[in-house]
């Protein structure tokens, strides 16, 4: 009998310990979980890019091939998940230069004064669940030259629309960057190229189906719904000469990035 209440006992706080475990977004073992599973889901994926010759980065939460002659990334990629989109992770007032660039990378000064916002690319929104992946999206490896206009408005908007997908499929694999750069037009000592236009492309896997949807518009002000700049990923390949998600079978890829996929549609237009 002794041995049955002690083994219960035993059982019984080990329940209690189980219970208590924080796995709320924010807490030290979710994001634990969190950064394993982004890992794992994303690996396949992280590199997934061909078409740029640039420097390979890896931070925590995203990849990103750098581009020296420009000073910004050709594509910067990651993967998207509900959980991190929340938590109270804090803005920073300055970007920093990104020590894992063997070239350098562009400065917060290269901006100043130039009439141009410091436009981040890995949204810094995306990551609120974790001050150091917040920390992360404000390396000045992570942003290009955005007309304010641009950046505060249709851009802002196009980056809610994909969280907002996420938070309505789950996981989502995001590449964006600079489409086209205007010749010759650069700022700053470091001569950081100006962008004519950016691009976003987006892929969803559920099951053995994959849907894709992409956003090519031009670096300038718009009074347009992000809907309005939706075009098949096939549309940015053509334009950046960039491979998005070429390790896929080739029949699956041709098939998925031909066409927007009808879940990443408006409504009016199902």
């Amino acid at each position: 009998m002794n041995s049955l209440i002690t083994n219960t006992i035993i059982v019984f706080g080990t329940l209690i310990i189980l219970w208590k475990v924080d796995f709320t977004p924010g807490s030290p073992d979710a994001k634990t979980s969190l950064k394993d599973s982004v890992k794992e889901e994303y690996h396949p994926f992280s590199n997934n890019v061909k078409g740029s010759d640039g420097e390979i980065i890896k931070h925590t939460y995203f990849t990103f091939s750098y581009n020296e002659l420009y000073e910004q990334p050709d594509w910067v990629a990651y993967m998207l998940t509900p959980e991190m989109l929340s938590g109270y992770a804090k803005r920073k007032s300055r970007f920093i230069n990104d020590p894992l660039v063997k070239t350098g990378s562009a400065s917060h000064d290269d901006y100043t004064n130039t009439g141009f916002d410091r436009g981040h690319l890995m949204p810094a929104a995306t990551c609120d669940f974790d001050q150091n992946a917040k920390d992360e999206t404000f390396y000045a490896s992570n942003i290009s030259p955005q007309v304010p206009g641009f950046n505060r408005g249709i851009w802002k908007q196009i980056e809610k629309t994909v969280r907002d997908w996420t938070n309505q499929y789950g996981h989502l694999y995001v590449v964006t960057g600079p489409a086209i750069f205007i010749p010759d037009s650069v700022i700053g000592e470091n001569e950081v190229g100006v962008p004519a236009s950016f691009y976003k492309v987006v892929l969803h896997k559920e099951g053995s189906k994959y849907s894709t949807a992409a956003f090519l518009l031009k670096n300038e002000k718009s009074n347009l719904e992000p809907f309005d700049f939706l075009v098949p990923v096939d549309s940015v390949e053509n334009i950046t000469g960039l491979d998005f998600f070429w390790e896929l079978q080739d029949s699956i890829e041709e098939t998925t990035e031909r066409t927007v996929s009808g879940k990443f549609l408006p409504t009016s237009a199902k």
